[in-house]
């Protein structure tokens, strides 16, 4: 049983919001970011940001994911499709109930995936 390991917050980690903090201090070209991640996380940091210039969220691309990742980023293929996840701020968890199982927003209630979150 591996329950006690899960996340515990949808935010980036630490560790990797400070690197891209620390390198909009030392850089003056624009920053592109590339996630990997097998699930959502809070990306309004990223989107917020004023030297981030594209996000490339890649899920966990395999062995040849460096290979697919530069044949994107050098512009030999567009990768025209949605992403699988809804990217919702971390602050969502706190406005959800686990036990509200409605998919439409309401006065308590944001809504849930792409098609009803607002």
């Amino acid at each position: 049983v591996r329950e006690g390991v899960d996340r515990k917050s949808i935010d980036l980690p630490d560790i990797q919001l400070t690197l891209i903090k620390q390198l909009e201090k030392v850089t003056r070209s624009p920053l592109h970011i590339v996630i990997m991640s097998g699930g959502g996380v809070d990306l309004s940091y990223i989107r917020d940001s004023t030297q981030c210039a594209s996000l490339l969220w890649i899920g966990y691309p395999g062995q040849s994911g460096g290979l697919g990742l530069a044949t994107v980023v050098f512009g030999q293929y567009n990768p025209a499709d949605r992403l699988r996840v809804t990217i919702y701020p971390v602050s969502y968890v706190d406005e959800v109930s686990m036990f509200d199982m409605q998919m439409r927003s309401s006065s308590n209630n944001p809504g849930r995936t792409y098609k009803f979150y607002t």
